[in-house]
This record gives structure tokens, sequence and C-alpha cells, in this order.
């Protein structure tokens, strides 16, 4: 968490991965939150993934976003 209502999230996959970004964009728009700065970099064979979210109070809790995105982001692969 960054403050009391957002997040900085970082996602790195491998190039084997398909379409990454465009799947973590879908999970966040799944969760209706807000990305206020986003960034995509290929470093290496991966692909880095930065954002920054505004944060739902029912989301707040460390534990409780990562939880939902990486459920979103299992359905989608």
């Amino acid at each position: 968490m960054v403050g009391t209502e957002a997040a900085a999230l970082r996602l790195t996959t491998t190039a084997a991965a398909r379409h990454a970004p465009a799947r973590l964009m879908l999970a966040l728009r799944s969760l209706d939150l807000t990305v206020s700065h986003a960034c995509v970099c290929l470093f290496g064979g991966m692909t880095v993934q930065d954002a920054v979210v505004e944060v739902p109070a029912a989301l707040r809790d460390d534990r409780a976003l990562r939880a939902a995105l990486l459920h979103r982001l299992q359905r989608t692969s």
C-alpha cells in the first residue's frame, strides 16, 4: 500500500506468458481499481509491469488485495 488509498503493484512474468500486460489490466479493471500510473518494460526475457492503483476500502488490507488480484489473474490464464 502507498498511503491509505493507493497501492503500488509489480508483476514480473517470463516472455512466454502470453499477453501479460493486457491480463493485468483486465484483472485490475475487473476489481474496479482505478489505475493512475502503469509502465511495462521488457528486460532480459522478462516482462516487468508496474502500476499504481486507487484501492477501495474492502481491499485495503495487503493480503486481501494480493489474493483478489492473484485470483483474477489465474482465472484469465
